[in-house]
């Protein structure tokens, strides 16, 4: 067990350096090239590319970080109406079909980058193998899968906590408190 729990620790550092660093990098890409672009009257042949890569490594790792943080949309109303009991009943519940349909979406995205690697594209500005850009769509929703099976363990696991995400219950203020 303690190994699992440095493993999620690992991956949970490797989720918060791929947003952060995605974000800046791409930031950083886009002013450059609109600097060299009004004022040398030069564009950066892959800055587009890049951006958008960074942009899908940002975004799907967000996927699985606000299932880990509870940050994710919730519809809180009728769970904010019921009892405890089945408040509890709906997490477990939500926890359990979210990871069994993300572990769906993965593995359909992952033949989807199958597919592409089989064609043996590349990227025009790059030309790096397309399939290394959209690798990121599988893996987000594996480790979000992974961490609604968490919830649903903590759910079972504690009578008298919900968890809404593996580091956040239901009713506390904010998921950065935990981490």
């Amino acid at each position: 067990m303690n190994l699992l729990k440095k493993l999620n620790q690992f991956i949970k550092k490797m989720e918060r350096i791929i947003i952060a660093y995605g974000i800046i990098f791409i930031s950083l890409i886009l002013i450059s090239n609109v600097i060299t672009r009004q004022f040398f009257n030069y564009s950066w042949k892959a800055a587009e590319e890049t951006s958008i890569f960074l942009l899908f490594g940002v975004t799907f790792m967000t996927v699985s970080y606000a299932a880990r943080t509870g940050k994710h949309i919730t519809m809180t109303a009728v769970l904010d109406m019921v009892p405890h009991r089945f408040k509890k009943a709906m997490m477990i519940i939500n926890a359990i079909v979210s990871a069994i349909c993300l572990l769906a979406i993965a593995r359909l995205t992952w033949n989807y980058v199958m597919d592409v690697k089989a064609l043996g594209r590349i990227t025009p500005a790059l030309s790096i193998p397309a399939w290394w850009t959209i690798i990121v769509m599988p893996t987000g929703f594996f480790l979000s899968a992974i961490q609604y099976a968490i919830t649903f363990v903590l759910n079972i696991k504690y009578k008298d906590r919900i968890y809404m995400g593996s580091e956040q219950t239901y009713g506390s203020s904010d998921a950065d408190i935990t981490l």
